[in-house]
Order: structure tokens, then sequence, then C-alpha cells
């Protein structure tokens, strides 16, 4: 009631206004809050020690101020509270002479980065007096009336959530107090798996902000697999029912987040800063028994994992992809379970899918997807594929872990013949997708015999790996095709699943083995055709999407490779024999030549805390590339690598 009011400024929030210099530089100042509901005094300035002063352009740079305005008419609040702090430019003419910013802000900011929106309850020890409301998820909100020279408590509850109120935390003490700020909240499962939640609190002091107080969950666990799944740590179990994966159009279903944390802090103070390996879960899917120990602590990964059955013969198939959250939420790891394997039907009619190894058969209707769980304990996945019908025969298994495009023949329903499929497997985050969609006779190879003899092909042994080893007690039975002179055949592996797929190509009694992946003239063929010796030459050639096996006479003029007039054996199926040719190599067919050179490179690791942690030096890079007619070649040198840590406490 003693303070003389010279003039009144309104300021609207988030504005800024400068003050004349002539008034600043002698007066001092007050505030009070414009609201409609309560009418508040003129503030009282105080320090952190609850020392009242004079708000001036001299004591806002010594301290940061607590402004008081006590309330004049009855209402909500005892008083409404501000915080002050000055922003003042490294400048020795600021002691003498006023020019710094002055933030008005509230002192308290509580701000909810959970998937549920909170009731928070505050309790002011001293004053004992409490507040209360509601926070919806992702907001913040500024609390003026509580006194943060005094003990400040908090306690939430997540609304529509299986948890409990917690109980109260520690969130402000007054200067010299004996308490410690509490950095989690407690929070109990009402349900029967009895889950303990521990919430953390971020304490964030800003210059715009005051105390700002972020309530976030450590872990987020997105069931996206349509099972029931359960996650647990030591005895702490989380339960999450599963829920349909997909929506009519493919997408994954926006799925119920579940809170999740360990009973420990996991903010170590590793090299990177965290407890990786510590922090390990045991996962079950579905009627399953516990999975193996995974960490959920490595942002960036992508991994699969499997857990068996309880009949220890078939197995679930999940897929983990782990992230840290986006935007405010990065104080948040947020772990995606989903199928490991999922089929989409991109055809017009329904098909019906089997696993190798496995009785089970899933019906897929046109345009849906469908997850596949309870697949054989086998390491390479293999599916077939047939029409829906009793009498449609099953099409060749081919393998559903190597992304790209596989074709597989199947027969028509009610027909002899054969529709050509095209499988694309592509992998989302964890999820490998398996395509099935018509291939319209874009066959992914042909062969074409522009010669004039007459050969048969088939593909190779499926069940021999590349070391020759036989990975399978089925019997081999080669389906061979005939290919007459100056004619065409389109192709497809008619083992797609084979471990190495080469095509074998034979003329008379003798054969030869293809790549068809080897792009470019390979090396002639020599065969015995009566008592005469033939030569035809062999070029794998792409043809747009195709890629073409082109066999032609034999033309020593045209041709890269010539006779060596030295005696060798002919090319045997076993492919150890070159067959008597050598490649004519000359400077002038090279159609690029590509040398790069560097003296030395040095990178640096650097962490968030511009801290160096090591330093790689590379001395005498080149990199060196050719193009011929017959050859790509690619070379790195590096003459000198060496890595030095840059840590202080490191002792060499």
């Amino acid at each position: 009631d003693d303070i003389t009011i010279d003039r009144e400024i309104k300021l609207s929030p988030g504005s800024i206004i400068a003050l004349p210099i002539d008034v600043v530089y002698s007066d001092t100042f007050v505030i009070r809050p414009d609201v409609r509901d309560q009418l508040f005094g003129w503030s009282v300035a105080k320090t952190n020690t609850d020392k009242c002063v004079d708000m001036n352009w001299k004591t806002v740079q010594e301290n940061d101020l607590l402004l008081e305005c006590p309330k004049i008419e009855e209402g909500s609040a005892a008083n409404y509270f501000f915080n002050v702090h000055a922003v003042v430019d490294d400048d020795i003419m600021n002691k003498v002479y006023p020019h710094i910013k002055i933030n008005v802000m509230p002192p308290l900011v509580i701000e909810n980065l959970l998937p549920f929106d909170i009731t928070w309850r505050l309790h002011q020890k001293g004053s004992k007096s409490d507040w209360s409301n509601i926070l919806k998820r992702g907001e913040n909100c500024a609390v003026h009336v509580v006194d943060m020279n005094l003990h400040l408590l908090l306690k939430i509850k997540p609304v529509n959530s299986k948890f409990l109120e917690s109980k109260f935390g520690i969130i402000n003490i007054p200067a010299g107090s004996g308490f410690e700020l509490d950095n989690r909240l407690l929070l109990e499962s009402s349900e029967e798996d009895n889950q303990k939640l521990y919430l953390n609190l971020h304490y964030a002091n800003s210059a715009k902000a005051g105390v700002k107080i972020v309530i976030y969950s450590p872990y987020l666990i997105l069931n996206k697999t349509g099972q029931d799944i359960m996650l647990s740590e030591n005895g702490n179990i989380m339960y999450s029912k599963g829920r349909n994966s997909f929506d009519k159009d493919g997408n994954f279903n926006w799925a119920e987040p579940n809170m999740f944390s360990f009973g420990f802090e996991t903010t170590g103070k590793g090299f990177i800063g965290g407890n990786l390996e510590s922090n390990t879960v045991t996962l079950k899917v579905g009627d399953s028994i516990p999975s193996v120990p995974l960490s959920i602590d490595k942002i960036g990964q992508s991994l699969e994992m499997t857990v068996s059955l309880r009949n220890r013969v078939l197995e679930n198939n999940v897929g983990i992809h782990i992230s840290e959250g986006e935007g405010k939420y990065v104080f948040t790891k947020v772990v995606s379970i989903s199928p490991r394997y999922v089929i989409r039907n991109d055809l017009e009619i329904p098909i019906q899918v089997k696993a190798v190894g496995s009785s089970k058969v899933w019906d897929i209707e046109s345009k849906m997807l469908r997850p596949l769980y309870q697949m054989p304990k086998t390491r390479n996945k293999k599916i077939s594929m047939a029409f829906l019908g009793s009498n449609n025969t099953w099409s060749a298994p081919f393998g559903i872990q190597d992304i790209g495009d596989v074709y597989v023949r199947v027969q028509k329903p009610g027909q002899t013949g054969h529709t050509l499929i095209r499988v694309r497997i592509v992998i989302q985050s964890a999820t490998l997708f398996i395509d099935i969609a018509d291939a319209m006779d874009m066959w992914p190879f042909s062969i074409r015999n522009f010669s004039n003899y007459e050969l048969s092909i088939f593909q190779s042994n499926p069940f021999i790996d590349e070391s020759g080893n036989i990975t399978s007690k089925e019997e081999f039975h080669p389906i061979c095709y005939r290919i007459p002179p100056r004619s065409v055949m389109p192709y497809a592996w008619d083992f797609p699943a084979g471990n190495v797929k080469e095509l074998v190509l034979k003329i008379g009694a003798n054969m030869r083995k293809v790549q068809l992946a080897e792009i470019g003239p390979l090396m002639p063929m020599k065969f015995k055709e009566g008592d005469s010796i033939g030569i035809v030459d062999l070029n794998v050639v792409a043809d747009n999407t195709i890629q073409a096996l082109v066999i032609s006479d034999y033309d020593p003029s045209t041709s890269l490779y010539k006779i060596n007039n030295r005696n060798s054996s002919e090319t045997t199926l076993s492919g150890k024999s070159q067959g008597g040719f050598k490649a004519t190599e000359k400077e002038e067919n090279y159609h690029a030549k590509i040398l790069l050179k560097f003296e030395g490179v040095n990178i640096s690791l650097i962490n968030l805390k511009s801290q160096e942690l090591c330093l790689t030096s590379i001395k005498g890079i080149e990199l060196r590339y050719n193009e011929s007619d017959l050859y790509q070649n690619v070379s790195l040198k590096m003459k000198w690598i060496q890595i030095d840590n840059q840590l202080f406490s490191c002792i060499y």
C-alpha cells in the first residue's frame, strides 16, 4: 500500500517492450498479474534465500528474483508468483549502464510427455497448500501459485490407464536444505500383473521458462504383433493384449503404447552413457516360453527374435525395432514389436501358404495381409504357395529371408498350366513383407539360342551349398528344357530356394555351369558333336529387367576369347578347367579408367559434449576403377591406418 506508482505498462503473454532509460536508471519496478478471476497486489521481490530486496536493474543482475504478489480479494490462490531472470551481455558497461534483458516467467512449468493425460497434485510444505489439475498428453502448464523458496511435492496419476496414483516426490527444495530432489516417481498397476513403473523426472532450468519438470516414461512398448505379449525383468512383468495388426489398406494399426521401466537407473557413466548390457528383458509371444535375455537400450537396432512354443517344435518370430522419440519425446526409447514375416496377397484370387517342415496352412484372401506365426524351427525359412482349391499342387519352396524379387511358378486353378508369380520381399523396420503379385509374364531370364546347335538346360542341384556339401537328404530330379537352334525361351528358377543358383548348359554329352548373375562375355563352350568339335560363344546381357543368356556360334574375329594353342582339358561340370581359351584384352578396349589418390584423411569422433573421443588417421589412399568389354575392376589401397584415443583419462 505504501508503493507510489509512477506509470503502469501492460504486457501481453510473449510480448517484448523497451522501458524508458530515465525511469530504468533510478526507479524500482513492481509487477502484478492481470487475471480476471482474482485480484492481486503489486509484487515483493525476494532472493533464493528469502531475503526481500528492491527490484531494479542492479539487483536483477546479481540474482534471479522470486516475485510474490499477495491476494487482494478472496480466490483459489493465496499468492501469485513470478520468476525474474536477467540476460546480460558480457560487457563491463553493464555495471554502470542498464543494457539488459529481463525475462518474467512462471516459477514452475510441468510438461507431460506420457502417452496418457495425467492428473497432478502439488503440495507446498510450510504453507500446507495443495493444488491439483489435469494435464493433457504432450502439453505443459505454467504454475504461478507455488513458492519456490519452500519445499514442493508432486504426485501424478495417468488417466484411463491401469496405474494407480504415485506417492509424493520432492521436486523443489530451499537453498541449504539437506534433502535431495527425486528423479523418479513410482507407480503400481491395479491389475493382476502388479507391474511397477518408474516415471522419470527431468529438471530443466531455462532463461525463458524458469524451473521446468518434464515427466516421461523411460520406455514405450508398441505391441504390433496381434498376439498377447509379456515383457519381464527381474519379476517386474508387463502384459500387453494383442489386437489386429493391420487395417484394410495394409498399414499397421495404431498400437496402444505400454509404459515400461527397469527397477534401477539406466543412465550410467560409461563410454556411451548407458548400461546397454544390463538392461535386458525376456519376451513371451502368445503361447510361447520366455525368450533369451534381450537388450532394449541399443537405439537404431532392428533384429529378429525367435521364441519357442511350448511344444518346442514350432516358434513365433517377431521383429524388434528400437528407436528414440522424436522432437521433445527424445528422452523416451520406443520399442516396436511386430511380426517378423507378413504375407501380402496382391492377386485377385485367394491363395494358400504353408511353411516347409510344417503342416499348418494359411488361407489369405485377395488384397489381405497375414502375419506368419507358429513357424518350424529352421534357420532358413521357406514357404510354398498354391491357389485356393483342393486339387491344386504346391509350388516349389522359396526363401523368405532374402530381400529382393523371387519368381515362382504356380499351377493355375483347375488347369495344367502355370502362372508366373513375382514374390517381392522388402523390409520395413524389423518386419519382412512378402508381397505376392502376378508377374504379368515378365520373366526374369531369357535363354536365346542363336547357334546352329540344339541344347538343353536345367538348374543345378539346389541341395548343394557353396562348399559342395549336401544340405538335404531329398533326392534331386532335374527339370530339363530342350531349346532348338534359333529359338528363345523365357526362364525362371525351378528351385528358387536353392543354395547356389546355377544353370547347367548341355550340348550332346558336354555340360557347362553358367552363373546368370555374371553379366558380360563368358568363356566359350567347346563340345564334341560326332567326330567333330563345336564351339559356342556365351554372353549374359541385361535387356531392361531381363537377364538373357545368349548362345551364338563362335567367331574368333569378334569374340573376346581366342583359342589357346596349348593342350588343355575341356570344361567339365565341376568348372575347374578354362577350356583352352584365353582373353584378349587390349588397351583400346578400356571404356573408362578412374584413379583417385589422397595423401591422407583425418576423422574425429566427437560426442554431444564437444569432447573428442578418438582420431582416425588414414594415409596413402588410392581408389582405382577400370572398365572394359571383359572386366570391371575396383581396387582400394590404404597404406597407413592409425586410431588414437583422445580422452584425457587415456594413458597411451
